[in-house]
């Protein structure tokens, strides 16, 4: 009987080995993926802001609204035909798939309004957004992204998830204004002028200075930079030949102006 009860046991302990080993070994390869959120936001703050994005944003009881960042610590916002340029600030990577940041309107802009804002990417170049503006009730909806160049999602395996390609953005200007005069008239007086003799270099006020340009030939956003760092930003409807449009001025050094003028491009 003890010999029985010896061999029993030595079994028990040899079944009982191999169960935990097998359990050890299962628990290993079910927790490879555990707790690892598929990535669908940009890993960067760069990546966020790139300027060839083109964020449009759905807000309950508000028209078309686009999001932008034109240059390096700048936020445009269009909607319902009104253009809102500002700063943002504080942009960080809270979760794998959320930033957060702070905007701040520029001065002198009627009904423009900033505050905390969050994106959390819930799909390929899709997610929702909370704009919390201060002494205003909070903003929520969703968005979707174009012309993002590269979204790091799905193990980073992609390199160009854009689902709307073609001229979603001509960051170096194309064709769409060679060989144009743009001029400029200010509600409160007086003018400027800009020749278009390239895909990206202006004539100034016929020849007075000469300025850099990049245009989007979907938004109509042109950034103009003349030789003494003077910088302007606008929009010009792709295809008007007239119309209204806020006009942003600043010097280097400076604080930015925003201004309203008619224009003609001819």
């Amino acid at each position: 009987m003890t010999k029985f009860v010896k061999e029993l046991g030595a079994l028990l302990t040899a079944a009982l080995t191999l169960l935990l080993v097998g359990c050890g070994s299962d628990d290993n390869n079910n927790n490879n993926n555990n707790g690892q959120a598929q990535q669908f936001a940009p890993t960067t703050a760069a990546g966020v802001t790139d300027p060839n994005s083109i964020y449009t944003v759905n807000i309950a009881g508000v028209g078309p609204t686009t999001l932008r960042f034109p240059a390096a610590g700048q936020y445009q916002v269009i909607a319902n035909g009104q253009t809102v340029n500002g700063t943002i600030s504080n942009l960080q990577q809270t979760s794998a798939n959320t930033w957060t940041a702070t905007l701040t309107p520029d001065p002198n802009q009627v009904g423009a309004t900033g505050g905390p804002l969050t994106l959390t990417w819930t799909g390929t170049n899709t997610g929702s957004f909370t704009l919390q503006p201060q002494g205003a009730a909070a903003q929520s909806g969703t968005f979707t992204v174009t012309g993002a160049p590269v979204n790091p999602g799905n193990g980073g395996g992609q390199t160009n998830t854009n689902q709307n390609p073609g001229v979603t953005n001509n960051p170096s200007g194309g064709t769409g204004l060679v060989g144009k005069t743009l001029q400029l008239n200010y509600q409160g007086g007086g003018g400027e002028k800009f020749t278009f003799t390239s895909a990206t270099a202006a004539s100034y006020e016929n020849g007075a200075d000469t300025a850099t340009y990049q245009y989007d030939t979907t938004t109509g956003q042109l950034n103009l930079t003349r030789t003494g760092g003077q910088t302007y930003r606008l929009i010009v409807a792709p295809g008007s030949s007239t119309g209204t449009t806020t006009v942003t001025y600043q010097e280097p050094g400076g604080l930015p102006t925003n201004d309203t003028a008619s224009y003609t491009l001819q």
